[in-house]
């Protein structure tokens, strides 16, 4: 829910500030494909390992 509101207020900004919307759109993007890749990084990097051989 936090993400939801943080990316409407950060779009809302933008849009304010008379930024292009391909900028806007751009950036939104951008910015939730690298977050996807952090928590995925986050979530492997705190996951317990197999302890298999």
């Amino acid at each position: 829910m936090t993400v939801v509101i943080v990316v409407v207020l950060l779009t809302a900004a933008m849009v304010t500030c008379r930024m292009p919307l391909e900028t806007v759109i751009t950036t939104i993007t951008a910015g939730g494909l690298l977050a996807v890749e952090l928590l995925r990084c986050t979530i492997a990097a705190l996951a317990p390992r197999s302890r298999t051989l």
